[in-house]
């Protein structure tokens, strides 16, 4: 009787570390994807993607970070607009005045 091999399984890491070598290039024009950390480099991911990226690079996105991680680094962030809030406000469930940049007043010059 022949023993089946198991085949075996990247580790989660590896398959992160590949998945995001998918990312539209366009997103990270000053970034080598390849250089990007899935830990350490999470906030530019998430914050890039969410202005520049595609659907398949959200699709990657919510892949990669659980919904937490993603709303806990959007609601942070200074640089969405009004379309992008509403966007995700609607897919993470939240209200868009707890999004930082939708709370803070623009400055008019005189």
């Amino acid at each position: 009787m022949e023993l089946i091999k198991a085949k075996k399984i990247k580790p989660l890491y590896v398959w992160k570390k590949s998945i995001i070598t998918e990312l539209s290039r366009s997103i990270f024009w000053d970034i080598y994807i390849q250089d990007l950390d899935v830990k350490k480099n999470k906030n530019i991911i998430i914050e890039r993607i969410a202005l520049y990226g595609n659907d398949n690079d959200l699709r990657i996105m919510f892949l990669l970070y659980s919904k937490k991680c993603i709303k806990n680094i959007l609601i942070k962030s200074d640089s969405l607009n009004n379309g992008i809030i509403e966007y995700f406000s609607f897919i993470l469930n939240i209200k868009k005045e707890v999004f930082k940049c939708y709370r803070k007043k623009p400055v008019h010059q005189i």
